[in-house]
Protein backbone atom coordinates (compact mmCIF):
# COMPACT_ATOMS: atom_id res chain seq x y z
CA UNK A 1 0.00 0.00 0.00
CA UNK A 2 1.56 -1.04 0.14
CA UNK A 3 2.28 -0.71 1.63
CA UNK A 4 1.10 -2.29 -0.33
CA UNK A 5 0.07 2.28 -1.18
CA UNK A 6 2.89 0.06 1.39
CA UNK A 7 1.72 4.29 2.75
CA UNK A 8 -1.55 5.34 4.00
CA UNK A 9 -4.64 6.25 1.15
CA UNK A 10 -7.65 8.66 1.82
CA UNK A 11 -7.35 11.99 3.64
CA UNK A 12 -6.43 13.18 7.14
CA UNK A 13 -7.86 11.39 9.93
CA UNK A 14 -9.73 13.97 11.31
CA UNK A 15 -11.09 15.14 7.78
CA UNK A 16 -12.16 11.82 7.43
CA UNK A 17 -14.31 11.88 10.66
CA UNK A 18 -15.86 15.09 9.86
CA UNK A 19 -16.33 13.71 6.26
CA UNK A 20 -18.07 10.47 7.55
CA UNK A 21 -20.35 11.80 10.15
CA UNK A 22 -21.59 14.10 7.83
CA UNK A 23 -21.93 12.30 4.14
CA UNK A 24 -22.87 9.02 5.82
CA UNK A 25 -26.66 9.80 6.80
CA UNK A 26 -29.33 7.52 4.69
CA UNK A 27 -32.48 9.39 3.36
CA UNK A 28 -34.39 7.47 5.74
CA UNK A 29 -32.10 7.91 9.13
CA UNK A 30 -28.24 8.96 9.89
CA UNK A 31 -26.16 6.44 10.38
CA UNK A 32 -24.53 6.06 14.39
CA UNK A 33 -21.18 7.64 13.92
CA UNK A 34 -19.91 4.64 16.66
CA UNK A 35 -21.13 1.92 13.94
CA UNK A 36 -19.40 3.48 11.39
CA UNK A 37 -15.62 3.89 13.32
CA UNK A 38 -16.33 0.38 14.21
CA UNK A 39 -16.58 -0.90 11.24
CA UNK A 40 -14.02 0.51 9.92
CA UNK A 41 -11.43 -0.37 12.82
CA UNK A 42 -12.93 -3.93 12.14
CA UNK A 43 -11.88 -4.25 8.55
CA UNK A 44 -8.75 -2.08 8.88
CA UNK A 45 -7.79 -4.67 11.70
CA UNK A 46 -8.23 -7.65 9.41
CA UNK A 47 -6.41 -5.93 6.47
CA UNK A 48 -3.59 -5.28 8.35
CA UNK A 49 -3.45 -8.70 9.77
CA UNK A 50 -4.07 -9.98 6.01
CA UNK A 51 -7.24 -11.78 7.01
CA UNK A 52 -8.73 -10.77 3.71
CA UNK A 53 -11.79 -12.01 3.25
CA UNK A 54 -12.62 -10.96 6.49
CA UNK A 55 -11.69 -7.20 5.75
CA UNK A 56 -14.06 -7.94 2.17
CA UNK A 57 -16.92 -8.22 4.77
CA UNK A 58 -16.37 -5.34 6.74
CA UNK A 59 -15.43 -3.04 4.09
CA UNK A 60 -18.90 -4.09 2.21
CA UNK A 61 -20.55 -3.13 5.52
CA UNK A 62 -18.91 0.74 5.45
CA UNK A 63 -19.75 1.23 1.73
CA UNK A 64 -23.45 0.32 3.06
CA UNK A 65 -23.03 2.57 5.79
CA UNK A 66 -21.27 5.23 3.96
CA UNK A 67 -22.25 5.22 0.16
CA UNK A 68 -20.90 8.54 -0.71
CA UNK A 69 -17.56 8.65 0.57
CA UNK A 70 -15.01 7.17 -1.42
CA UNK A 71 -13.03 5.54 1.85
CA UNK A 72 -14.97 1.97 1.77
CA UNK A 73 -14.75 1.99 -1.94
CA UNK A 74 -10.95 2.67 -2.20
CA UNK A 75 -10.25 0.16 0.91
CA UNK A 76 -12.17 -2.67 -0.68
CA UNK A 77 -10.21 -2.07 -3.99
CA UNK A 78 -6.70 -2.81 -2.48
CA UNK A 79 -8.38 -5.73 -0.28
CA UNK A 80 -8.94 -7.16 -4.04
CA UNK A 81 -5.92 -5.97 -5.23
CA UNK A 82 -4.24 -7.75 -2.66
CA UNK A 83 -6.18 -10.97 -2.80
CA UNK A 84 -4.95 -11.07 -6.83
CA UNK A 85 -8.93 -10.40 -7.64
CA UNK A 86 -7.93 -7.13 -9.93
CA UNK A 87 -11.17 -7.14 -12.02
CA UNK A 88 -13.42 -6.67 -8.79
CA UNK A 89 -10.24 -3.95 -7.67
CA UNK A 90 -10.64 -2.15 -10.56
CA UNK A 91 -14.25 -1.58 -10.01
CA UNK A 92 -13.90 -0.45 -6.22
CA UNK A 93 -10.95 1.77 -7.23
CA UNK A 94 -12.80 3.68 -10.21
CA UNK A 95 -15.61 4.33 -7.86
CA UNK A 96 -13.13 5.94 -5.18
CA UNK A 97 -11.74 8.12 -8.03
CA UNK A 98 -15.05 9.24 -8.99
CA UNK A 99 -15.89 10.27 -5.53
CA UNK A 100 -12.73 11.86 -5.18
CA UNK A 101 -11.21 12.35 -8.34
CA UNK A 102 -8.21 14.65 -6.83
CA UNK A 103 -6.85 11.57 -4.61
CA UNK A 104 -3.63 10.91 -5.27
CA UNK A 105 -2.94 7.64 -3.50
CA UNK A 106 -6.68 6.53 -4.99
CA UNK A 107 -4.63 7.26 -8.35
CA UNK A 108 -1.76 5.75 -7.73
CA UNK A 109 -3.45 2.27 -6.37
CA UNK A 110 -5.11 2.41 -9.93
CA UNK A 111 -1.89 2.71 -11.12
CA UNK A 112 -0.43 -0.25 -9.83
CA UNK A 113 -3.66 -2.26 -11.09
CA UNK A 114 -2.90 -1.40 -14.49
CA UNK A 115 0.76 -2.10 -14.41
CA UNK A 116 -0.13 -5.40 -12.87
CA UNK A 117 -2.47 -6.21 -15.54
CA UNK A 118 -0.07 -5.25 -18.49
CA UNK A 119 -1.88 -1.97 -19.21
CA UNK A 120 1.57 0.19 -18.97
CA UNK A 121 0.31 2.89 -21.01
CA UNK A 122 -2.82 3.27 -18.81
CA UNK A 123 -0.78 3.18 -15.72
CA UNK A 124 1.88 5.51 -16.86
CA UNK A 125 -1.11 7.93 -18.26
CA UNK A 126 -2.17 8.31 -14.59
CA UNK A 127 0.96 8.81 -13.27
CA UNK A 128 1.92 11.66 -15.37
CA UNK A 129 -1.28 13.11 -14.42
CA UNK A 130 0.09 12.86 -10.94
CA UNK A 131 3.38 14.40 -11.85
CA UNK A 132 1.26 17.87 -13.66
CA UNK A 133 -0.69 17.91 -10.52
CA UNK A 134 2.01 17.66 -8.34
CA UNK A 135 5.91 17.73 -9.47
CA UNK A 136 6.77 17.46 -5.92
CA UNK A 137 4.98 13.46 -5.85
CA UNK A 138 7.97 11.52 -4.76
CA UNK A 139 5.63 8.37 -5.08
CA UNK A 140 4.60 8.66 -8.84
CA UNK A 141 7.61 9.47 -9.41
CA UNK A 142 9.55 6.25 -8.08
CA UNK A 143 6.63 4.49 -9.48
CA UNK A 144 7.44 5.89 -13.01
CA UNK A 145 10.93 4.72 -12.29
CA UNK A 146 9.39 1.52 -11.73
CA UNK A 147 7.64 1.41 -14.78
CA UNK A 148 10.99 1.95 -16.61
CA UNK A 149 12.22 -0.48 -14.83
CA UNK A 150 10.48 -3.25 -16.16
CA UNK A 151 11.87 -2.68 -19.63
CA UNK A 152 15.58 -3.11 -20.96
CA UNK A 153 16.20 -0.93 -23.58
CA UNK A 154 17.86 2.13 -23.74
CA UNK A 155 15.83 4.92 -23.57
CA UNK A 156 13.69 3.30 -20.61
CA UNK A 157 16.82 2.94 -18.74
CA UNK A 158 18.10 6.41 -19.41
CA UNK A 159 14.90 7.95 -18.30
CA UNK A 160 14.68 5.43 -15.13
CA UNK A 161 18.12 7.21 -14.02
CA UNK A 162 16.99 10.84 -14.65
CA UNK A 163 14.02 9.82 -12.28
CA UNK A 164 15.86 8.35 -9.58
CA UNK A 165 18.09 11.58 -9.68
CA UNK A 166 15.54 13.00 -9.75
CA UNK A 167 14.07 12.09 -6.64
CA UNK A 168 17.30 12.75 -5.31
CA UNK A 169 17.37 16.40 -5.72
CA UNK A 170 13.43 15.82 -3.62
CA UNK A 171 14.94 13.42 -0.94
CA UNK A 172 18.59 13.93 -1.32
CA UNK A 173 19.06 11.53 1.87
CA UNK A 174 16.60 9.19 0.72
CA UNK A 175 18.62 5.86 0.96
CA UNK A 176 16.35 3.73 -0.91
CA UNK A 177 16.49 5.60 -3.83
CA UNK A 178 19.95 6.03 -3.90
CA UNK A 179 20.76 2.16 -3.63
CA UNK A 180 18.63 1.34 -6.91
CA UNK A 181 20.30 4.16 -8.52
CA UNK A 182 24.02 2.49 -7.62
CA UNK A 183 22.78 -0.72 -8.65
CA UNK A 184 21.03 1.00 -12.19
CA UNK A 185 24.46 3.04 -12.39
CA UNK A 186 27.02 0.00 -12.03
CA UNK A 187 24.99 -2.38 -14.57
CA UNK A 188 25.04 0.18 -16.82
CA UNK A 189 29.15 0.53 -16.56
CA UNK A 190 28.67 3.82 -14.89
CA UNK A 191 31.63 2.58 -12.29
CA UNK A 192 32.77 6.92 -11.58
CA UNK A 193 29.01 7.74 -10.87
CA UNK A 194 28.66 4.83 -9.09
CA UNK A 195 31.37 5.62 -6.61
CA UNK A 196 30.10 9.20 -6.18
CA UNK A 197 26.72 7.66 -5.16
CA UNK A 198 28.48 4.79 -2.89
CA UNK A 199 30.69 8.38 -1.76
CA UNK A 200 27.20 10.09 -0.41
CA UNK A 201 25.95 6.93 1.34
CA UNK A 202 29.39 6.76 3.51
CA UNK A 203 28.97 10.57 3.99
CA UNK A 204 25.18 11.41 4.60
CA UNK A 205 24.15 10.08 8.36
CA UNK A 206 23.09 7.54 10.06
CA UNK A 207 26.34 5.54 9.50
CA UNK A 208 26.23 2.40 8.12
CA UNK A 209 25.80 -0.41 10.30
CA UNK A 210 29.50 -2.15 11.21
CA UNK A 211 29.24 -5.60 9.52
CA UNK A 212 28.56 -3.23 6.29
CA UNK A 213 31.29 -0.85 6.33
CA UNK A 214 34.50 -3.34 4.84
CA UNK A 215 31.76 -3.97 1.38
CA UNK A 216 31.61 -0.19 1.08
CA UNK A 217 35.14 0.82 1.20
CA UNK A 218 36.02 -2.58 -0.70
CA UNK A 219 32.99 -1.56 -3.54
CA UNK A 220 34.39 2.00 -3.91
CA UNK A 221 38.12 0.59 -4.25
CA UNK A 222 37.10 -1.38 -6.83
CA UNK A 223 34.55 0.54 -8.59
CA UNK A 224 37.33 3.36 -8.51
CA UNK A 225 40.07 0.63 -9.95
CA UNK A 226 37.72 -0.03 -12.79
CA UNK A 227 37.04 -3.50 -12.01
CA UNK A 228 33.22 -3.64 -12.38
CA UNK A 229 33.21 -7.36 -12.24
CA UNK A 230 34.70 -7.89 -9.17
CA UNK A 231 33.10 -5.03 -7.64
CA UNK A 232 29.78 -6.70 -7.47
CA UNK A 233 29.77 -9.11 -5.02
CA UNK A 234 30.87 -6.63 -2.24
CA UNK A 235 28.26 -4.24 -3.14
CA UNK A 236 25.49 -6.78 -3.56
CA UNK A 237 26.38 -7.87 0.39
CA UNK A 238 26.40 -4.23 1.07
CA UNK A 239 22.72 -3.48 -0.85
CA UNK A 240 21.29 -6.51 1.28
CA UNK A 241 22.66 -5.58 4.41
CA UNK A 242 21.48 -1.85 4.27
CA UNK A 243 18.33 -2.47 3.12
CA UNK A 244 17.77 -4.53 6.43
CA UNK A 245 17.98 -1.71 8.23
CA UNK A 246 15.69 0.96 9.71
CA UNK A 247 16.82 4.31 7.62
CA UNK A 248 16.09 2.20 4.41
CA UNK A 249 12.79 0.95 5.54
CA UNK A 250 12.05 4.49 6.29
CA UNK A 251 13.57 6.30 3.23
CA UNK A 252 11.82 3.29 1.30
CA UNK A 253 8.27 4.58 3.12
CA UNK A 254 8.64 7.81 1.45
CA UNK A 255 9.19 6.89 -1.83
CA UNK A 256 7.24 3.44 -2.55
CA UNK A 257 4.81 2.05 -4.60
CA UNK A 258 1.78 0.18 -3.68
CA UNK A 259 2.84 -3.68 -3.84
CA UNK A 260 0.88 -5.98 -5.60
CA UNK A 261 -0.60 -9.65 -4.45
CA UNK A 262 2.35 -11.93 -3.40
CA UNK A 263 1.31 -15.89 -4.38
CA UNK A 264 0.99 -18.17 -1.47
CA UNK A 265 1.48 -15.12 1.05
CA UNK A 266 -1.65 -13.55 2.62
CA UNK A 267 0.22 -10.83 4.49
CA UNK A 268 2.10 -8.53 1.54
CA UNK A 269 4.97 -6.94 2.40
CA UNK A 270 3.66 -4.22 1.93
CA UNK A 271 1.04 -3.57 5.15
CA UNK A 272 -1.00 -0.23 4.64
CA UNK A 273 -0.90 1.53 8.42
CA UNK A 274 -4.33 2.53 7.40
CA UNK A 275 -5.89 4.11 4.26
CA UNK A 276 -6.74 7.25 5.75
CA UNK A 277 -3.88 9.19 6.35
CA UNK A 278 -2.41 10.17 9.52
CA UNK A 279 0.15 12.93 8.55
CA UNK A 280 0.19 16.01 10.97
CA UNK A 281 -1.46 13.75 13.82
CA UNK A 282 1.54 11.94 15.19
CA UNK A 283 2.88 13.64 18.55
CA UNK A 284 4.95 12.34 20.93
CA UNK A 285 3.34 11.02 24.17
CA UNK A 286 4.61 11.63 27.50
CA UNK A 287 6.42 9.45 29.63
CA UNK A 288 3.42 8.99 32.11
CA UNK A 289 1.01 7.73 29.31
CA UNK A 290 2.89 4.87 28.00
CA UNK A 291 0.94 1.85 29.26
CA UNK A 292 1.75 -1.87 28.39
CA UNK A 293 -1.29 -3.88 27.81
CA UNK A 294 -1.43 -8.21 27.48
CA UNK A 295 -1.77 -8.27 23.62
CA UNK A 296 -1.57 -12.58 23.66
CA UNK A 297 -4.98 -13.11 22.07
CA UNK A 298 -4.30 -10.86 19.92
CA UNK A 299 -1.20 -11.81 18.76
CA UNK A 300 -1.96 -14.72 16.69
CA UNK A 301 0.61 -16.85 17.99
CA UNK A 302 -0.02 -20.47 19.79
CA UNK A 303 -2.36 -20.42 23.14
CA UNK A 304 -0.15 -21.01 26.33
CA UNK A 305 -1.71 -24.19 27.76
CA UNK A 306 -2.59 -22.72 31.57
CA UNK A 307 -2.68 -24.52 34.34
CA UNK A 308 -0.72 -27.50 33.06
CA UNK A 309 2.11 -28.80 35.45
CA UNK A 310 5.53 -27.67 34.94
CA UNK A 311 6.22 -31.71 33.82
CA UNK A 312 3.64 -31.62 31.03
CA UNK A 313 4.58 -28.67 29.38
CA UNK A 314 7.67 -30.56 27.44
CA UNK A 315 10.44 -28.21 26.11
CA UNK A 316 10.39 -24.99 24.61
CA UNK A 317 12.06 -24.12 21.56
CA UNK A 318 12.06 -20.69 20.03
CA UNK A 319 14.08 -18.95 17.14
CA UNK A 320 13.59 -15.46 15.34
CA UNK A 321 15.05 -14.88 11.78
CA UNK A 322 14.66 -14.45 8.24
CA UNK A 323 13.51 -17.48 7.01
CA UNK A 324 12.15 -16.39 3.83
CA UNK A 325 14.18 -14.11 2.63
CA UNK A 326 11.94 -11.42 2.06
CA UNK A 327 13.71 -8.91 5.16
CA UNK A 328 11.60 -9.79 8.07
CA UNK A 329 11.96 -11.80 10.90
CA UNK A 330 10.14 -14.91 11.07
CA UNK A 331 9.35 -16.68 14.57
CA UNK A 332 9.72 -20.56 15.10
CA UNK A 333 8.05 -22.14 18.21
CA UNK A 334 7.79 -25.46 19.18
CA UNK A 335 5.63 -25.84 22.61
CA UNK A 336 3.72 -28.35 24.13
CA UNK A 337 0.18 -29.68 23.34
CA UNK A 338 -2.02 -30.85 25.87
CA UNK A 339 -4.28 -31.40 23.13
CA UNK A 340 -2.39 -34.47 21.18
CA UNK A 341 0.25 -34.69 24.00
CA UNK A 342 3.14 -33.98 22.27
CA UNK A 343 5.30 -30.89 21.07
CA UNK A 344 4.12 -29.00 17.92
CA UNK A 345 6.14 -26.78 15.87
CA UNK A 346 4.91 -23.70 14.36
CA UNK A 347 6.46 -20.83 11.99
CA UNK A 348 4.84 -17.40 12.49
CA UNK A 349 5.50 -13.92 9.81
CA UNK A 350 5.32 -11.10 11.62
CA UNK A 351 3.99 -7.83 10.96
CA UNK A 352 2.74 -4.90 12.52
CA UNK A 353 2.82 -6.87 15.84
CA UNK A 354 0.55 -9.64 14.87
CA UNK A 355 1.70 -13.41 13.82
CA UNK A 356 0.36 -15.05 10.99
CA UNK A 357 0.40 -18.81 10.92
CA UNK A 358 2.74 -20.02 7.55
CA UNK A 359 3.49 -23.42 9.01
CA UNK A 360 1.54 -25.75 6.32
CA UNK A 361 2.83 -23.45 2.66
CA UNK A 362 6.58 -23.25 4.47
CA UNK A 363 7.01 -26.87 3.82
CA UNK A 364 8.74 -26.99 7.14
CA UNK A 365 9.02 -30.70 9.06
CA UNK A 366 9.69 -31.21 12.77
CA UNK A 367 8.73 -34.08 14.37
CA UNK A 368 8.77 -35.19 17.82
CA UNK A 369 9.76 -32.52 20.58
CA UNK A 370 12.32 -29.48 19.52
CA UNK A 371 14.97 -28.75 22.26
CA UNK A 372 16.26 -26.13 20.90
CA UNK A 373 16.08 -24.52 17.88
CA UNK A 374 18.31 -21.89 15.40
CA UNK A 375 17.71 -19.67 12.25
CA UNK A 376 19.91 -18.67 9.52
CA UNK A 377 18.69 -15.54 8.01
CA UNK A 378 18.98 -15.89 4.35
CA UNK A 379 18.36 -12.89 1.75
CA UNK A 380 17.63 -13.20 -2.17
CA UNK A 381 20.80 -12.33 -3.79
CA UNK A 382 20.53 -11.06 -7.51
CA UNK A 383 23.41 -11.90 -9.92
CA UNK A 384 25.63 -8.75 -10.27
CA UNK A 385 27.20 -7.89 -13.91
CA UNK A 386 28.36 -4.67 -15.49
CA UNK A 387 26.55 -4.45 -18.87
CA UNK A 388 27.82 -1.83 -21.55
CA UNK A 389 26.67 1.94 -21.12
CA UNK A 390 23.99 2.59 -23.62
CA UNK A 391 24.81 5.45 -26.39
CA UNK A 392 23.41 8.51 -26.28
Amino acid sequence: MPRAVRRPLLRPLLAAALTIALISCRKDKPVPVEELFTTRTLAMSHLQRGQLPEAEVQFKKLIELAPDDPLGYANLGLTFLQEGRFKDAEEQLLRARKLDASNADVALTLAKLYALTNRPSDAQKILDELRRADPRNAHALYALAELDARSTDSAALRRRQGRLQELLILEPANLAVRLDLIDLLVHSGQADSAVRELEEVRRIPPEPPKEARADLEQSIQLLRAGKLAEACAPLDRFSRAMRLTSPYQASLEKVKWVEGPIAGTPVLTYAPTELISTRGLHRTAPTDSVRFVDATDESGLLEPQRGAAPAAAGAVAIAVGDVRGDGRDNLFVSSWSAERKSSVAKLFAIQRGFATDITTRSGIAATGAAICSTTRATAPSRTCRPEPASAT
